[in-house]
């Protein structure tokens, strides 16, 4: 026999006095369990907005063994008073459409399937960009890149290494002094999705440093990694259930310590 399951009226209004929480409830009570994916399908939200409304419904909605979210006890008897309750006040904010171009430039969807267990495509795709790496003769240094003799495999390989642990390191350290549940797979994955316009880049700058002066080089360098960015401040939010702007300032601040790291000659990166 199940226990009761007791909820504050007023407790539920603030939970759900905004429409879109509401929707959410209403979503998993008629439907039952539905990934991230669906549900930002269904909502028309960006991840950020579904991430924030997510943890207001803290003890309402939970993720079972699967990674799908589904209500909890306290969450279907939510439902229940929702369906009763003729209007409950609240303040409607039009919703943030996710563009299709910006899903599909930040690999999105990619990162939405990593959170759905989909891990096993981590080893493939890392092994992949290692290849790459040695191919272009480039060495990742942080969200920068620094050209190297193709045959200095163990610079390259080493480089690889100590980047991964310098962007894994401060992006665990952000979600464990904010108290944040940590999924690994997610965060390692956007890592190397965000190294896919590092390594584009890498692969065509000796072409295109044959017909173009360093000056605009070095500009078109900063727009691949502005996107190397973008990539990886929306896994991040995802990884960590953050908002897209808490995301990107932490990841345009790792970004800005890894310049001065570089710049400095610390040995970081050595």
């Amino acid at each position: 026999m199940c226990p009761r399951v007791e909820i504050a009226q007023g407790d539920l209004y603030r939970q759900l006095s905004h429409p879109i929480r509401r929707e959410i409830i209403s979503l998993l009570g008629s439907r039952g369990a539905m990934s991230a994916t669906d549900l930002l399908m269904e909502l028309g939200l960006s991840a950020g907005n579904f991430y924030y409304h997510l943890r207001l419904l803290k003890g309402l909605v939970a993720q079972d063994e699967r990674g799908l979210y589904v209500l909890t006890d306290a969450g279907t008897l939510a439902q229940s008073k929702v369906l009763s309750w003729q209007d409950v006040p609240g303040t409607s904010f039009p919703r943030i459409v996710e563009n299709r171009f910006f899903s599909l430039f930040s690999f999105s969807n990619a990162v939405d399937l990593l959170r759905n267990r989909a891990a096993f495509l981590l080893i493939p795709l890392a092994v992949l960009e290692v290849v790459l790496y040695l191919g272009s003769g480039t060495v990742p240094k942080g969200f920068l890149i620094e050209r190297v003799s193709s045959q200095d495999f163990g610079n390259i390989l080493v480089g690889n290494a100590v980047s991964w642990m310098y962007v894994i390191a401060m992006s665990v350290g952000f979600l464990v002094a904010t108290n944040r549940k940590i999924r690994m797979a997610c965060l390692a994955g956007s890592y190397l999705f965000a190294q896919l316009p590092l390594l584009l880049f890498g692969s065509t700058a000796p072409i295109l440093g044959l017909v173009l002066p360093a000056g605009l080089l070095n500009a078109i360098f900063m727009g691949f990694q502005a996107w190397s960015l973008m990539i990886f401040a929306t896994g991040f939010s995802k990884s960590g259930n953050l908002s897209l702007l808490s995301a990107a300032l932490v990841t345009i601040a790792a970004a800005y310590l890894n310049v001065v790291v570089v710049i400095s000659n610390l040995p970081l990166f050595a």
